[in-house]
């Protein structure tokens, strides 16, 4: 059995399954609604194609069920059926055994399938007869009955598995508008049509087929009303046409009451339909019907086309008849707004008297500080309304510029394009075309090409300078994050430096209080600015100042600007604090449009101190709360944290699934930041596989600045993995410029875990082993300091291997045991698992060793032969282990003597049954080895000619 509204493939699924099967017999049937009612017409139309077979058979039982349905040839005799002498009882259960019996004899000898497909509409006895017969199939009667059905709330027998068809997920959506579409797609026309097909796949498709080529590309602007009115009128002739009149009348007081408020009450409804005369059942025909539900104090349409198809289906007199008995009843409960947006929506043509009145009622009910989105939504609507109403276009232009910034506070993207589209045509004062250009660039700069979200900011800013400059601070603020987020570095220093700069203006005074106002854009900003044009002494005194900043203030909006400020300097503990608290008062004053940028900072803060689980959690609800709020470039920079997380934890399918959407879009959007996180993010989960000379590939253009998306800020920070790729992979490119401008930002911001870091760098590229143990410890108590667990445990991971490659075991498993501690605590599985390989190789006592032929193998054998079952050839592993392909062709054929093999594939296969994992999903087996203490700077000519311990190569052989 497949439930599910109407539109989500029910039918596409069962005529699917009724395709002709080999030396089978299909019989498909699509229950009508005309037909309901009629007795046994079900049975008489599944069964109908077999007749003149079934007549042909010698089977009494057979007759009789023909006979019942109709069947025989000749009209329908009295309603008993005789069966030789014996009259068939006329009880349910006798006609399902004949149906059961039927079925068998159908199935005799080849398999039978039956596809019914809204099977809620068939006769009551046909359907009774069906459920006798299907509780009593065994698999031996060789007969299979595929239903579909409405969640129409009635019973089915429980013997029938039943699956229940769900909206599809983001990705299958968006696979079926691209497929759909006949051109190209833009994604931001993608994005609307998603959240307009509510995951149906029928409404989505109907969506794609109602637009041109040009509208689906973005070259020509979406019509108003999306759906197609051929979809409507369908959805209103199949499911409520033929409802009684009461029962429509109620649906359609549903619908308006959801049209303006999409929490409207059930309570209200039903009051509105007492007032209107609705006959009481009305509610429980709808319900009975599989049309609405009831939660609590809420109804709910059961298909989103419905709710429309109610409304919109209609007369316009019935809908405003409808908007006026809600009103009536919502300003008596107290709703003052809903009610008096119901009551605008009941009048044709302008009315200022109403317009004034909604205008007063709005700002009463916006006098406050904590506001939930629901009532600014509300207000938003209520405010489009008045303009609606207004004839002055000036005072019409200002309602909709607030009725616009009421919807993006309250996190409905969606809503405020609309209302900019209808500014557009309007001709404002200045102050409000500053204002209408600031909520267009905030807009874009969520949800769009962020290059043009710059220049509308930039523009806002000079229109409101002399009018509002609070304001134009806060758009120079948005356009300096645009072009972090774009990494153009001289155009975000020089918009940090005009934001410090307003403290300096004759119009602008500080504040004493420091509460509300340009300071408090500026505060942090003046701050920032030495630590950015590299004043290596302004880093802590920065960090203190956003720090008491932070504590004073109580704006989520500069709440988050401070935590994207500390991020900057790396105060990566203030960071967190602030932006946790941003989070925490946007959703107290309902400031949903602030939450996904908050999260994502809190995330990023999260993954800088190396806790990368509670990285992944914040930007998993980060990106819910931007899809929802419809802040696709949000939700982009969030993906790209949670690509980095999967890439410490091991997820490799997930981390490549979210770097490749991060930089198929992100390139298109400008988002240089996001897209260079998603590459680094490769780049590391290259270095957890164990391919460190594709990480190193991946990372020179990122830290060279020659990669078009490589972002100035992720240039500095990706320098460590850099100088471990290349050392590991033996490279010969230069890394001492992109390591000193590591350390020199290291030093700038006193960031200790970055300091850290640099010491790792240092370590590993010294040549003396007294200094690589200095150093190795230096950062590792640096680490410590920092509370850097992941990063702390990399410097001990490197440290304990390049021990261990120097014949020092016991103060190799001192670190390497360090290490796996620190990385099981953390969660990034793939590197315990390389941790724990190493301690092996150190000589350390497994925890459980398995009792399969691979416990023979020495570690290094087991190293070598789970790279080479993962499909890697002896020189790619002779690379990897630093190893000559001579040693590792001899280590080879040792391993397949011990295990007892022939082939590679055979090796693969032994590993997966004796391990009891396979290589592919632990990766991290076949790790690198570090190279040894005296390796220094890959361009020096001593690493070329580097005699590594374990290694057959002659010193002047050169690397391959």
């Amino acid at each position: 059995m497949l439930l599910g509204a109407s539109g989500l493939g029910r039918t596409t699924l069962v005529d699917h399954g009724a395709r002709p099967i080999n030396g089978g017999t299909v019989l498909h049937l699509r229950a009508t609604v005309a037909e309901s009612t009629r007795i046994h017409s079900g049975l008489h139309a599944l069964l109908r194609p077999v007749a003149e077979q079934l007549r042909c058979i010698a089977d009494f039982r057979i007759d009789a069920l023909l006979a019942a349905v109709g069947l025989t040839g000749t009209e329908r005799r009295v309603p008993e059926v005789r069966i030789g002498d014996a009259p068939l009882e006329p009880e349910p259960d006798s006609l399902g055994r004949a149906l059961l019996h039927t079925l068998s004899v159908l199935a005799a000898g080849r398999a039978l399938l039956c596809c019914i497909d809204d099977a809620d509409r068939l006769d009551r006895a046909s359907r009774d007869a069906l459920c006798f017969a299907i509780r009593r199939l065994t698999p031996a009667h060789r007969a299979a009955v595929l239903l579909a059905a409405r969640e129409d709330g009635r019973a089915w027998p429980p013997e029938i598995r039943t699956r229940r068809l769900a909206p599809l997920d983001e990705p299958a959506a968006t696979a079926l508008l691209t497929d759909r579409a006949p051109g190209p797609l833009s994604p931001e026309v993608r994005d609307v049509l998603l959240r307009a097909g509510h995951g149906v796949p029928r409404q989505l498709i109907e969506l794609v087929d109602g637009l041109s080529g040009t509208q689906l590309a973005g070259l020509d602007p979406l019509p108003e009303r999306l759906l197609a009115a051929q979809s409507l009128r369908r959805a209103h002739r199949t499911h409520l046409a033929g409802l009684p009149t009461d029962a429509r009348e109620l649906l359609l007081l549903a619908s308006t009451a959801l049209e303006v408020e999409p929490a409207a009450g059930l309570g209200t409804v039903l009051r509105a339909a007492e007032r209107a005369g609705l006959a009481s059942g009305s509610l429980e025909i709808a319900e009975s019907e599989g049309l609405v539900f009831g939660d609590g104090d809420r109804l709910h349409f059961t298909d989103p086309l419905l709710r429309t198809a109610s409304y919109r289906g209609e007369p316009s007199w019935r809908r405003r008849a409808a908007h006026r008995r809600l009103a009536e009843v919502l300003i008596e409960q107290g709703d003052t707004v809903s009610g008096l947006r119901h009551r605008a929506a009941s009048v044709v043509g302008s009315d200022d008297g109403l317009a004034e009145t909604i205008e007063t009622a709005v700002g009463r009910a916006t006098a406050g500080e904590t506001l939930d989105s629901t009532t600014l939504l509300a207000c938003s609507s209520a405010l489009a309304a008045a303009a609606e109403l207004t004839e002055d276009t000036a005072r019409r232009a200002d309602r909709l510029v607030r009725a616009a910034e009421h919807a993006w506070s309250a996190g409905r993207t969606d809503r405020v394009r609309p209302l900019l589209t209808r500014l557009r045509d309007l001709p404002p004062q200045p102050i409000l075309r500053g204002r209408l250009e600031f909520l267009g660039g905030i807009v874009e700069l969520r949800d769009g090409i962020v290059d043009d979200a710059r220049e509308a900011l930039l523009l806002a800013a000079d229109h409101l300078a002399a009018t509002d400059p609070g304001l134009a601070a806060e758009a120079l603020v948005r356009a300096a994050e645009a072009a972090l987020i774009t990494g153009d570095e001289q155009g975000f220093l020089s918009e940090v430096d005009a934001v410090a700069n307003l403290r300096g203006s004759r119009r602008v005074e500080p504040d004493p209080d420091g509460d509300r106002g340009v300071p408090g854009w500026t505060d942090g900003d003046a701050a920032l600015t030495p630590v950015l044009h590299g004043d290596g002494r302004a880093g802590t005194d920065a960090a203190q100042v956003l720090r008491r900043r932070a504590e004073r203030e109580d704006s989520p909006e500069l709440l988050a600007h401070l935590a994207s400020a500390a991020l900057l300097v790396g105060a990566l503990s203030v960071a967190r604090v602030t932006a946790t608290r941003a989070v925490v008062r946007a959703r107290a004053r309902g400031r949903l449009a602030i939450i996904p940028q908050a999260l994502e900072h809190l995330a990023y803060a999260e993954l800088r101190l190396g806790a990368h689980a509670r990285a992944a959690e914040h930007a998993t609800a980060g990106l819910a709360a931007a899809r929802a709020a419809g802040q696709g470039n949000c939700a982009l920079q969030l993906r790209a944290v949670l690509a980095m997380s999967a890439a410490v934890t091991g997820d490799a399918a997930g981390c490549r699934a979210h770097a490749e959407a991060v930089i198929a879009t992100g390139r298109v959007r400008g988002l240089a930041m996001a897209v260079s996180v998603a590459d680094w993010s490769l780049a590391r989960l290259d270095l957890s596989l164990s391919r460190p000379q594709d990480a190193a590939d991946r990372l020179f253009p990122l830290v060279e600045g020659r990669s078009e998306h490589s972002h100035f800020a992720v240039r500095i920070f990706a320098v460590p993995c850099l100088a471990e790729a290349v050392v590991l992979a033996r490279d010969s490119r230069r890394i001492d410029v992109a390591l000193r401008r590591f350390e020199q930002r290291a030093r700038t911001t006193e960031d200790a875990g970055a300091l850290a870091q640099a010491l790792r760098c240092r370590a590993l590229l010294a040549a003396d082993p007294a200094s690589a143990d200095r150093l190795f410890g230096e950062a590792l108590r640096l680490h410590e300091a920092a509370g850097a667990d992941f990063e702390g445990a990399r410097t001990q991971r490197l440290h304990g291997e390049i021990l261990r490659r120097r014949r020092r075991p016991r103060a190799a498993r001192v670190q390497l045991g360090g290490a796996l501690r620190r990385f099981e605590a953390c969660g990034a599985r793939i590197w315990a698992d390389r941790a724990r390989e190493e301690l092996r190789a150190a000589g350390a006592e497994p925890a459980a060793l398995s009792p399969g032929r691979i416990a023979r193998l020495t570690p290094q054998q087991l190293r070598i032969a789970r790279q080479v079952a993962a499909g890697a050839t002896n020189r790619e592993v002779a690379s990897t282990l630093c190893l000559s392909p001579r040693t590792v062709d001899h280590h080879l054929r040792n391993v397949f003597v011990v295990l007892g093999v022939r082939s590679r594939t055979e090796l693969a296969h032994v590993l997966v049954a004796d391990d009891g994992i396979g290589t592919s999903s632990h990766p991290s087996a076949s790790e690198p080895t570090v190279l040894p203490s005296n390796t220094v700077l890959p361009s020096n000519t001593v690493f070329q000619n580097a005699v590594l311990p374990n290694s057959t190569v002659r010193p002047n052989e050169t690397r391959a």
